[in-house]
């Protein structure tokens, strides 16, 4: 770690642009050169589609309008028809009841309705490997629930996603990747 002094009035313009109780300084001097590294690309020829930007897990851009091409958590590549940010959540949920969290454990840990035992409706599913039953969620809701859990036990997490061609995405086009 390097430490690095700012003057008031840096400081002050990085707390511009930063989301309180959310972002930290790095996260914030994290997006400032990742428009930086936009704008460079864009003077060298255009952006590519394929390079992709590796994001603040703790504080990414809207999740909204994406679609997951890859998810590792630990060493288990998820397969391709579980790539959703709710899959990644249900894996998350697994590696930590295999860690030996109890069903009431996990549920506490869960950002969001959890309850131990089986319910299957009113948008729940259950996981039997855990022994609770969680109720799915949007995106940005799914990503901030997987990375508490994987945060707090150390839970190696790794998302590939493609922000969708779409006017309301925040980065159309964009390939997005998320580590924890």
């Amino acid at each position: 770690m390097t430490d690095v002094k700012l003057s008031p009035e840096t400081f002050a313009r990085l707390q511009a642009h930063a989301v309180p109780l959310v972002d930290t300084i790095e996260s914030v001097m994290n997006r400032a050169l990742d428009a930086l590294d936009t704008i460079s690309r864009a003077k060298d020829g255009g952006a590519s589609s394929s390079s992709i930007r590796v994001l603040d897990p703790a504080a990414p851009p809207s999740l909204s309008f994406t679609t997951v091409k890859a998810v590792v958590v630990g060493q288990r590549r998820l397969p391709p028809a579980e790539t959703y940010w709710n899959w990644a959540l249900e894996a998350v949920i697994k590696a930590a009841a295999d860690l030996g969290k109890t069903p009431e454990e996990l549920c506490n840990l869960l950002i969001g309705n959890s309850l131990v035992g089986a319910k299957e409706d009113g948008g729940y599913k259950h996981l039997p490997e855990a022994g609770i039953s969680y109720q799915r969620m949007d995106a940005n809701s799914a990503w901030r629930a997987t990375f508490h859990i994987a945060d707090l036990l150390k839970i190696e997490v790794d998302v590939t996603f493609v922000w969708q061609d779409s006017p309301k995405a925040a980065f159309p086009g964009v390939t997005g990747r998320l580590t924890v």
